[in-house]
């Protein structure tokens, strides 16, 4: 067998090996550890031809997933790797089943369920700071108008409507939010920021950037330490993305 004449089935059972191995590991595509052993990336366990995110072949994954999963792994703590690589595995010995519908329900649910997350860290922040801004209506009603753009992408991704024009609008509002911040400090300035991260999430959702957004929403998270964490944020978007998956394959 060539690189040329891997099928799905012998990417799947080359990366269930790389598991077994215990040799997936993050920081980097490829790199030997100290005993010469061969430690891969997860994308990576799936061909010694996968050496970026553009190799993965679209029989594989669909290209947005392909993006997504490194981000994925570097994001999680280490001992949620395990998890992630043999869900992963797993799921990818199951999905041929799925078309290009079930994918894009899969790919639009996650991105709602992203976006949705880092609004709703914005809001934890803004409710424990105390809605300190009513003395300042003008910042109010800026970070009303940040998250009525966030809920507007969520509503598109829903409808699958309207998502240019939305993701223009949160596009509009992530320009404008950083002056949110200014004169501000404490708990209030880490709303405002949380507020901007999640409308950064929102507009590139609505470009299709999975990867981006669940970026942008691992920020938001890290500044709400009491609520919810960064390695909290990524544990998140692998039960969701699970979740529907399994619910597409019918599990």
């Amino acid at each position: 067998m060539t690189l040329q004449t891997m099928t799905r089935q012998h990417r799947v059972e080359l990366a269930r090996s790389y598991l077994a191995a215990g040799a997936i590991a993050q920081g980097h595509w490829r790199r030997q550890d100290e005993q010469g052993r061969e430690l891969v990336c997860l994308l990576a366990a799936f061909g010694k031809d996968i050496n970026g995110t553009e190799d993965c072949p679209a029989a594989l994954m669909p290209r947005w997933l392909a993006r997504f999963v490194p981000a994925v792994v570097d994001g999680l703590p280490s001992h949620q790797l395990q998890r992630l690589a043999s869900g992963l595995i797993d799921r990818a010995a199951r999905w041929p089943v799925l078309d290009g519908d079930a994918w894009t329900r899969v790919h639009f649910g996650l991105m709602m369920e992203i976006v949705w997350y880092a609004t709703d860290v914005a809001r934890w922040l803004d409710a424990s700071a105390g809605r300190v801004y009513g003395a300042k209506p003008a910042a109010r009603e800026r970070f009303d108008d940040v998250l009525r753009a966030c809920d507007d992408v969520w509503r598109a991704l829903y409808h699958q409507q309207e998502l240019e024009a939305a993701g223009e609008a949160a596009r509009h509002q992530h320009a404008l939010a950083p002056r949110l911040t200014l004169g501000t400090a404490g708990q209030e300035r880490l709303a405002l920021k949380a507020a901007e991260h999640a409308v950064h999430a929102a507009y590139r959702a609505a470009d299709g950037s999975a990867v981006d957004a669940a970026c942008y929403m691992a920020q938001a998270a890290k500044l709400a330490r009491d609520y919810r964490s960064e390695h909290a944020a990524w544990r998140f978007v692998v039960d969701v993305l699970f979740r529907l998956l399994d619910k597409e394959i019918g599990k």
